[in-house]
């Protein structure tokens, strides 16, 4: 169950950085707009681990044998490209505003298509970790509820601390999930 726990938090890491981008966005803060933030995040983190966890019950199925080393890489990768691009952004942001701060920045009236993209893009790690759910203990559907309330609860907070702490938060949610998920990903393959 511990392993669930961080790996629910190290997935809901992109979308409290994109609530914290969003919060930082708005010129004060209401319950309103948080949750409906929130909803968008923690039901995409859901439906997508539901996805992957179901494209994943074929896959290891097809693979028992190298199923841990598929989980591995999966979470290895996801974890190293999110480091790596949290470490691309440090360097190459001298004007401090990237594509997905542009793409926040459009969204201080929270559209719905919008927001659908935004959780829609901050869920597909989601996608790719449901298929390790195979190797969990616990009942799919429990896992899939975990992660998608522990994303909406860290997309609530980020909207309020994004009125505070903005872009210094976003960058170290990012390197703590990459970080998570890397050390999941050899927890897998050596125990």
């Amino acid at each position: 169950m511990i392993e669930l726990l961080l790996l629910a938090i190290a997935l809901s890491m992109d979308g409290f950085a994109v609530s914290i981008g969003i919060g930082a966005q708005q010129s004060r803060v209401y319950l309103k707009p948080a949750l409906l933030v929130a909803l968008y995040l923690g039901g995409f983190h859901f439906i997508m681990t539901m996805a992957g966890y179901n494209g994943g019950l074929h896959l290891f199925s097809w693979f028992e044998s190298v199923s841990k080393w598929i989980a591995f890489a999966l979470l290895l990768g996801i974890g190293l490209k999110t480091i790596v691009e949290v470490c691309q952004q440090g360097t190459a942001e001298s004007s401090k505003q990237t594509s997905h701060n542009k793409l926040v920045s459009s969204v201080i009236n929270l559209k719905h298509s919008t927001l659908l993209l935004l959780a829609l893009a901050a869920s597909i790690d989601a996608f790719a970790a449901g298929f390790t759910l195979v190797l969990f203990a616990t009942s799919a559907l429990l896992s899939c509820a975990i992660i998608g309330i522990i994303s909406f609860c860290f997309s609530l907070l980020g909207f309020y601390f994004g009125k505070r702490m903005g872009d210094y938060l976003q960058e170290k949610a990012n390197l703590l999930g990459g970080s998570i998920l890397i050390l999941i990903a050899f927890k897998i393959l050596l125990f």
